[in-house]
């Protein structure tokens, strides 16, 4: 009898006591299967060979990767640029040796899940056996019933992806005593499978009787380890391709800190797929508590997230439906939904280790850093409702809380960002935001008390700030003893200021004085520059010529020159509108943000609407809201206020209001801006009534 023939393979089949055989066509088809309690499955097919390169990636089971561009087709298989690492070079040699040397050869790739163990094996395939056949069996009928038609000749790749798959259940000891004949045979051939550790450890230590052909067919196998984490010198290499592929960019940006990069490139879709379509009757609780935390994070928090802040902020992200019909128990189910094993590498939450002792922190999580990354930008123009404001008051780190009144306050969410600033006034310069902000919606008498409380612990900041806003008014006469004593404290914008003064008096010497006090004391910007050019004034009254042309060419060096010409000008000059576009699309496509806003503009001129907003949009997915803010005002001057309103709008909620205050400053008559450039917008992005 032919040892890995038809009559064997049924006969080792029939021998384990608990197998059936069926044969159909001859012995061209055969199928194995349990009789106890499994159905019966359709006959197995011998399985085709096909040469090597016309395998995809996908069709041998690699996973696809996250894409790293915004928006990327949805289904779309991503294989990102390999980086080949230490294992890989093992691999490669032994696939050398086993061509040269003419041997049959089992080959085990053994990781963890989404270690990269398929794609280390295809690379190396596609690498170094591009003239061979690939045979890639889908189950373990097919592989014994291709095996038993001898369709592993020489020079073919037996492909075994997941070999539990193969080699666990009934038709395992089968499919592994088929196997260890065929190693006996003459090569060169090569078997390639991929296994878990956990799968390993247990075929190859088992004690039990009925696998004793799987284990002695792991004793023959080659084991190349797949690593789980980027060594510091993968990470390195890493770094230097990231600038060619989207996918390695947003790999290393996510896992740099941890090293898991290739299971953020596997697991990531699954990931985002299991937050953004939920399923099962607790999953919209789950969603909600993940959608809390992105917000979280991605308005600036940066400690653990404490779970009772998570669950106080979860019932502005559920509908009137889902917070009627909540069960008692939702948010247990929530966080189990949360903290889900995905491909069994990542979880959406999960658990905070001890600072200094082992176990886990209680009461607290952290999210999965792509799905931050995700989050950041599939919700940049969403705003947190108004539950997720009020749980704010479950956050204690000072530095969390500044971050969060800063991204409230970016938005026009005036009152969220004051109760969240009035939390921290030890901060510095927090006491002088709250003067500008209560003077804003009209408090002057708490904006003098938050501007005196900051100058007693010697910060003077705020008494410019209320000065200022005093001489834009008109009431100089209230502004000049703010900005004494700001200037008694040292502040050097004060002094400025001051020397202004003194200036316009015609007292040029104490004018003088005051300037370089400015400049001593730490004056920068384009305050540093307005007193160089001041002084050169000063210095050329006094006939002091070459003094005043030190200051001046100190002044014009401390500034950056900035050419700004109307599109028409920037058009003149590349001859053409078409030939304008085209240089500002080159320089988009090197990754020059400001270039798309420029695009958005030139769409907007010639009549393009649509074409506009699409440029401002990819602005903003860039992190630049400018766009949206200059078509919004474009458009207020053309009269289309309703669409300006729009635009602003949505820049506001991405962060940039100052189209939005300036919409309101021309409609402040109307009782809706009134209320917006004083009391600021809700949660939900409606005029806000008086707060204070």
């Amino acid at each position: 009898m032919e040892h890995n023939g038809p009559d064997w393979v049924r006969q080792q089949a029939k021998a384990s006591g608990n197998a059936q055989i069926t044969q159909v066509a001859g012995d061209q088809h055969i199928y194995v299967h349990t009789l106890e309690g499994v159905p019966p499955l359709p006959n197995a097919s011998v399985e085709k060979a096909r040469p090597v390169p016309e395998w995809t990636a996908a069709q041998l089971g690699v996973h696809a990767a996250i894409s790293g561009e915004q928006h990327s087709k949805s289904g779309a298989f991503v294989l990102p640029t390999y980086l080949r690492r230490h294992h890989d070079e093992g691999l490669r040699d032994r696939i050398e040796n086993v061509t040269h040397d003419a041997l049959t050869e089992f080959v085990v790739l053994r990781g963890g899940s989404c270690t990269g163990k398929t794609r280390t094996a295809f690379e190396a395939v596609q690498a170094c056996l591009s003239d061979w056949q690939l045979l890639f069996p889908k189950d373990a009928d097919s592989l014994l019933a291709s095996l038993a038609a001898d369709v592993v000749q020489p020079q073919t790749v037996l492909w075994l992806n997941e070999a539990q798959n193969y080699l666990d259940g009934p038709a395992g000891e089968a499919c592994a005593a088929a196997l260890r004949r065929l190693l006996e045979a003459d090569g060169p051939r090569i078997v390639i499978a991929t296994l878990w550790p956990e799968y390993y450890r247990e075929f190859s230590t088992s004690q039990v009787r009925e696998r004793a052909q799987v284990q002695a067919l792991l004793d023959q196998a080659t084991v190349h380890d797949v690593p789980d984490h980027f060594s510091g010198i993968d990470l390195m290499a890493l770094k230097q391709k990231i600038h060619l592929d989207r996918s390695l960019a947003t790999a290393h940006h996510t896992s740099k800190a941890t090293g898991l990069v290739t299971q953020t490139l596997a697991a990531g879709p699954d990931l985002v797929d299991h937050y953004e379509h939920p399923t099962g009757p607790f999953s919209p609780y789950g969603k909600a508590l993940i959608t809390a935390a992105v917000d979280a994070q991605r308005l600036g928090v940066t400690e653990p997230l404490p779970l009772d802040f998570l669950t106080a902020a979860v019932p502005g992200y559920l509908t009137d439906t889902q917070r009627a019909t909540a069960p008692h128990d939702w948010e247990i189910h929530g966080l189990a939904y949360a903290r889900a094993p995905i491909k069994y590498v990542v979880s959406a939450f999960s658990p905070v280790p001890h600072p200094t002792g082992m176990g886990a922190r209680p009461g607290v999580v952290q999210l999965a850093d792509y799905l931050f990354h995700h989050g950041r930008n599939s919700r940049r123009f969403d705003v947190p409702p108004e539950s997720f404001w009020n749980a704010t008051h479950l956050l204690a780190n000072a530095a969390d809380l500044h971050a969060l009144a800063d991204a409230a306050r970016a938005r026009g969410r005036i009152f969220h960002a004051t109760g969240l600033y009035l939390r921290i006034t030890e901060r510095p310069g927090v006491l002088a935001l709250l003067t500008e902000m209560t003077h804003q919606v009209g408090n002057e008498s708490r904006a003098e008390t938050f501007a005196y409380q900051a100058a007693g612990i010697g910060d003077g900041s705020a008494l410019v700030i209320l000065a200022a806003a005093r001489m834009e008014d008109g009431d100089s006469n209230r502004a000049e003893p703010l900005y004494r004593q700001a200037a008694d404290l040292g502040h050097p914008e004060a002094l400025l200021a001051l020397g202004h003064i003194y200036k316009r008096a015609r007292d040029s010497i104490r004018a003088e004085q005051l300037y370089r006090q400015a400049m001593d004391g730490g004056l920068s910007g384009y305050g540093l520059t307005e007193a160089r050019r001041t002084l050169a004034e000063i210095a050329r009254k006094f006939g002091h010529q070459g003094e005043a042309e030190r200051l001046q060419c100190q002044a014009v060096g401390g500034v950056q020159q900035f050419q700004l010409r109307s599109l028409a000008d920037i058009q003149q000059r590349a001859g053409s509108k078409e030939a304008a576009e085209s240089v500002f699309e080159e320089f988009a496509a090197d990754g020059d943000r400001m270039a798309l806003v420029v695009l958005a503009e030139m769409r907007e001129d010639a009549g393009d609407q649509t074409g506009a907003e699409e440029y401002a949009h990819k602005a903003a997915a860039a992190g630049l809201m400018d766009g949206l803010a200059n078509l919004a005002i474009i458009r207020a001057n053309a009269g289309d206020l309703a669409s300006a309103e729009r635009l602003a709008r949505l820049a506001a909620d991405g962060g940039m209001t100052w189209a939005l205050w300036e919409l309101a400053r021309v409609g402040k008559d109307q009782s809706q801006w009134k209320g917006v450039l004083r009391y600021g917008l809700t949660a939900d992005g409606h005029p806000s009534d008086s707060w204070w």
